[in-house]
């Protein structure tokens, strides 16, 4: 038994891996392009980024103003010196110190206001991207989280949206500030010596060319950088939320390798980001060395030849070294861009994905009854090639218990996921009184339906909050009721809190007995026309076992009922029962005329009461020891007669055990 649970877990384990690492949210030049033009007109569409347009220029054409009024203060010093001493600077000094003390004071008001408008811009712009991105995932059909691994999605609303924030935001702000500063600079240069500013300038095509071989090694290296910490994110979070699975098989080395070898690959990518930065770095250095060369041998030149003033040399100096330094700014920005432009593809691939079933919209049925039919159904998943479901046709009428039952994997889930239009059929219609499932509302559909699953989702929020969940403008009247009919009042008078005891992280806190009534009371609340529970005992113990069947009896005399079950003790009284095999119907019937058959579930049930001895051998053993050596001999009337009443043994065992 261990064994094939360990061969599952390591298939499904496998699947899982293989889907993180092939399925990633890539995304095309067509689609960045797109992203960028969107995000450009949410920026341009908010009156205050317009408004910080200004601010951000101001800032960057302060600076050469700044050295402009430091240029006449220059000057004065020279002919001071020239003059030895016969001419009085100091008039000029302190006339243009006052002025550059108003341009220092302007700078600091400027800056509060740039950085406080662009973190706002920035910080609406992510809001309003997370906010779409997260409102569709929920909106979107559970085959899309199939396709797209929810370690990727939590990128997106991560480090994806940390990206987009800082480039649109700050980032944006030093672009328009470099841009600002280095425009005013070269006018500024032209001005004070138009020779020297276009010698300055020899360097910039060098720049440019280098730029250009650059930029796209590091988007690339950036782009394989993000798919390495998705992979990562994706393993950590299938990780992390099933560590108890992971522990229980020793798992950790395993899981902690799979880890490293991921942030590895990211690593090496992160290198190469590096390094290309150093070399464009490196180039620029060396441009701006020999612009400063060349501007003071030439400057020189001029000064000698009486062309140009000292200080008017030292600021066409300051300004085109600015102008260089704006250079390395502007592409340390354009890089961040790139990335937020590639992330916010990413975003907005998915915040704009249509459903292919639609969240809202279509038919409402004033009188559901609840009646069921599968017609001539075949179904396979989108990551899978294989069908699940082949050329399936079962009824279940209004207020009927019915059964599906076979070996795992042979589709009877399958058929559940269908009625709660997770998927559409492939092939085929699912029909629920006589219309089809796809045209039906999906939103009213779900509050028809109440699904009781084997291992049941809570919240970490109060007990109270999970009941609710159900029905959200539920009474505490209505909550308790459902309580009760959950067979649940026990456990929440023996909780510390009530009501109001916290669950936990996915009910952490509670025993998987407790945890299970809580969530048929949730089900219960919501009043369904249609209860599904898929296996939902078999993973508790005989007495817990019991309890949650009274509670699905109960809810069951009132619905139609499908029970996907793979233990047969729970399924005796259903009205009908359809046995399933490799994605096809093989019987049909109650539990009586299928034993009398002597087919598929006549095996199913057999097995099941070979696997049920072997657990009691011990037990029976010591009874055979201690009874009397002289028996009474038992009648016999044919072994389906005896697996017959065996079965009935099998479904009290639990009443046994719980008394």
């Amino acid at each position: 038994m261990s064994r094939s649970m360990s061969r599952r877990h390591s298939s499904e384990y496998s699947n899982d891996a293989s889907m993180s690492n092939e399925n990633k949210i890539k995304v095309d030049d067509q689609e960045k392009s797109h992203a960028r033009w969107h995000m450009y007109n949410i920026i341009l569409h908010d009156w205050l980024a317009i408004v910080g347009i200004f601010p951000s220029l101001l800032f960057g054409i302060l600076p050469n103003l700044f050295i402009y009024l430091m240029t006449d203060i220059l000057d004065g010093l020279t002919m001071f010196m020239a003059s030895y001493g016969q001419f009085n600077p100091m008039p000029i000094v302190e006339r243009q110190c006052k002025k550059m003390a108003c341009v220092v004071a302007a700078l600091g008001v400027v800056k509060f206001f740039d950085t406080m408008i662009w973190i706002r811009v920035g910080s609406k712009l992510t809001i309003k991207m997370k906010n779409d991105l997260f409102r569709n995932m929920m909106r979107s059909e559970v085959s899309f989280f199939d396709v797209n691994p929810i370690g990727s999605i939590l990128t997106l609303l991560s480090e994806d949206s940390e990206a987009v924030q800082d480039a649109f935001g700050s980032k944006k702000s030093l672009q328009i500030q470099a841009l600002g500063q280095g425009i005013a600079g070269l006018v500024f240069a032209l001005v004070h010596s138009w020779q020297i500013a276009l010698v300055s300038l020899c360097s910039l095509p060098i720049i440019c060319v280098v730029l250009l071989c650059i930029f796209p090694q590091i988007l690339k290296n950036s782009t394989l950088k993000f798919r390495n910490v998705s992979n990562s994110m994706t393993i950590a979070e299938e990780t992390l939320s099933a560590v108890r699975t992971v522990k229980g098989f020793n798992h950790e080395d395993i899981e902690i390798e799979r880890f490293m070898r991921a942030t590895m690959q990211g690593s090496r990518h992160e290198r190469n980001i590096g390094l290309y930065i150093t070399l464009f770095l490196f180039c620029v250095l060396i441009s701006v060395f020999a612009d400063v060369l060349a501007d003071f041998y030439y400057g020189a030149t001029f000064v000698n030849k009486g062309k140009l003033q000292l200080g008017e040399l030292f600021s066409v100096f300051t300004y085109t070294t600015l102008g260089s330094m704006d250079i390395v700014t502007i592409q340390g920005t354009m890089q961040g861009e790139q990335k937020a432009v590639a992330a916010g593809a990413r975003i907005l691939k998915l915040s704009e994905h249509i459903p292919d079933i639609p969240y809202e919209g279509g038919q409402i049925l004033e009188n559901f009854e609840g009646h069921i039919e599968f017609r001539n159904v075949s179904f396979k998943y989108p990551t899978r090639d294989a069908y699940v479901l082949k050329n399936v046709s079962f009824e279940i009428k209004p207020k009927q218990i019915a059964a599906l039952v076979g070996h795992s994997g042979s589709g009877k889930s399958t058929c559940a996921q269908l009625l709660e239009k997770y998927y559409d059929a492939t092939e085929g219609e699912v029909l629920l009184d006589g219309h089809d499932i796809r045209t039906l509302d999906q939103r009213w559909l779900h509050q028809r339906i109440a699904l009781v699953s084997q291992e049941p989702v809570l919240f970490r929020m109060s007990v109270r909050e999970n009941v609710k969940y159900g029905a959200k403008n539920a009474t505490d009247e209505e909550v308790m009721s459902a309580i009760e009919i959950a067979n649940a009042k026990r456990i929440i008078e023996k909780l510390e809190h009530g009501l109001d005891t916290l669950v936990g992280d996915k009910g952490g806190s509670l025993s998987g007995g407790q945890r299970q009534r809580i969530a048929i009371a949730r089900a219960v609340i919501k009043n369904p026309t249609i209860l599904i529970t898929d296996e939902a005992t078999s993973a508790l113990d005989a007495q817990s076992e019991k309890k949650v069947q009274i509670a699905l009896d109960q809810i069951m005399k009132h619905c139609t009922a499908v029970i996907v079950a793979h233990r047969l003790s729970t399924i005796r009284n259903a009205h009908i029962i359809y046995v399933f095999d490799a994605g096809e119907i093989k019987e049909v019937g109650n539990h009586d005329e299928l034993v009398k058959l002597g087919g598929y579930y006549y095996t199913l049930v057999e097995r099941q009461l070979t696997q049920h001895d072997h657990k009691e051998h011990d037990d029976n053993q010591k009874t055979l020891v201690s009874s009397s050596s002289t028996t009474e001999p038992k009648s016999t009337s044919g072994p389906r007669s005896n697996l017959d009443s065996n079965m009935s043994e099998l479904s009290d065992s639990s009443s046994s055990s719980s008394s």
